[in-house]
């Protein structure tokens, strides 16, 4: 699953103003469904803390960059199976709207100054051949335990449906607990990975919408 970070495709900016209540969204039609950089979240947390969820853009390479080196060693281990290798910036300009439906990031940011700093990213890449995708998660650890984690899930899994993809699946390292029991809450079934006994394998199969 955390392998996903390699690459990050991120939808296209939009000057489209931002809700002020509370995780709320406009749905789009499933003809609408490609133009994923409209999409926002008012995120409120446990303790009173506000987060901004989002797509991720092109002016994000430097905040991306910052919050996974900013990641404990420990983190990386659990949530990364490869080495970052290629910046948001680089893969901006290659997007069409079939990769915006297909390769999806979400973060979670905040104001730090007049900038915005990035505090947990969640993503999703489809196999368009059997329309499944591969998801992966990634929480600031300052931010545990605020039911940062669950939402970004929540929104990324809403997205997936709206885009029409059957299944998400996460490979994890069996030992890694927290994920074990967000995906759990999440209604994901697991299973041994049948190549790799250090790996479990959580899927969970959507319930596409209607027209």
């Amino acid at each position: 699953m955390n392998r996903l970070f390699e690459e990050q495709k991120p939808s296209t900016p939009t000057g489209e103003p931002i809700p002020t209540n509370s995780a709320t969204l406009d749905r789009p039609t499933l003809t609408q469904a490609a133009s994923i950089s409209a999409h926002r979240w008012s995120q409120s947390l446990s303790g009173g803390a506000h987060v901004l969820i989002r797509p991720i853009n092109r002016l994000d390479a430097s905040a991306e960059r910052g919050f996974i080196d900013g990641l404990p060693s420990d983190t990386k281990r659990l949530h990364f199976t490869a080495q970052i290798q290629r910046s948001t910036e680089k893969y901006s300009a290659l997007l069409s709207p079939l990769d915006a439906a297909n390769e999806v990031t979400l973060v979670a940011v905040v104001k730090d100054g007049a900038a915005e700093k990035i505090v947990g990213m969640a993503r999703y890449s489809n196999d368009v051949a059997h329309n499944r995708c591969e998801c992966a998660l990634a929480v600031g650890d300052d931010w545990h335990h605020k039911g940062l984690g669950t939402a970004l899930m929540k929104h990324l899994i809403e997205l997936a449906r709206i885009n029409q993809i059957a299944a998400m699946q996460s490979r994890e390292l069996a030992e890694n607990l927290s994920m074990r029991t967000l995906l759990h809450e999440l209604d994901f079934h697991v299973q041994l990975d049948p190549h790799d006994a250090r790996l479990v394998i959580y899927t969970l199969e959507l319930k596409l919408t209607s027209d």
